[in-house]
């Protein structure tokens, strides 16, 4: 075998042996990432050590469903709480909102009026659990200093029910007339007031006859409420005349 044949033998042996032989690429599994849990924000922060906690309260009319309180001084976030009173102590929950660290000025608390006593209590507590929502009973219990509860009673006095006013209108009898327009419009439930100005004697009188003032001398009044609605025409007996004659008038009442 000569020398050219041989090497060309072994070069093709060495490339036979290299496509034999199979490099198998190592595999790696993948790393999940890291999950780091969200740091806990706490609900509320410390109550301040410099702030002593307190109210200041004042006996009041009950005003638009709520009270006020003139001062209150919080050592945290916390509610501003009105109790009703039970056998001379703090009862049921009527009104509360929500007052900031410091003192707040005239807190104004809405109250179900239709519980509440003579006799309230302005009472401080804490916001402990889910922040904005009142809970107490539960985690927003009342404030203390020492072993007191902050809290002061107050008088509160429903608002006085004022009379149903009726609606007057007065018409002045000058020189020969029935005021500046005869005719007069008004609502159900209005009351006319007649006055006589002149010195000649008037009267006002219905057409139908329903009501009659009589002789009205200078200064004399005659009054008629008039509770349905419609038309209603009068005159001056000695001056005019029924359907609209001389010295006449008329109430028109029309429904609101």
């Amino acid at each position: 075998m000569s020398r050219h044949l041989f090497f060309v033998l072994f070069v093709f042996a060495l490339i036979a042996a290299g496509c034999a032989t199979g490099v198998v690429a190592p595999t790696s599994t993948p790393v999940p990432p890291t999950v780091v849990p969200a740091t806990a924000i706490p609900a509320t922060s410390a109550p301040n050590p410099a702030i002593t906690p307190g109210l200041t309260v004042a006996d009041q009319e009950i005003k638009e469903a709520s009270v006020t309180i003139p001062s209150v001084i919080a050592a945290e976030p916390g509610w501003l709480v009105v109790h009703i009173a039970a056998e001379g102590k703090p009862g049921p929950v009527v009104g509360q909102t929500l007052v900031k660290v410091g003192e707040n000025a005239n807190v104004v608390v809405a109250i179900d009026t239709s519980r509440a006593t003579e006799t309230l209590f302005a009472m401080l507590h804490v916001d402990q659990g889910q922040v904005g929502v009142y809970e107490f009973p539960g985690s927003d219990a009342p404030v203390k200093v020492g072993d007191a509860i902050v809290m002061k009673p107050f008088k509160a006095t429903q608002p006085a029910t004022a009379a149903p006013t009726q609606s007057q209108v007065q018409v002045l009898i000058k020189s020969f007339k029935f005021g500046a327009n005869s005719t007069l419009t008004i609502a159900p439930g209005t009351t006319v007031v007649w006055r006589n100005e002149d010195k000649a004697p008037h009267t006002v009188t219905a057409d139908d006859g329903s009501y009659d003032s009589g002789n009205m001398g200078q200064g004399a009044e005659f009054s008629h409420t008039f509770t349905q609605a419609g038309e209603y025409p009068y005159y001056c007996a000695y001056h005019g005349g029924p359907g609209g004659t001389g010295m006449s008038g008329k109430v028109i009442v029309k429904a609101q």
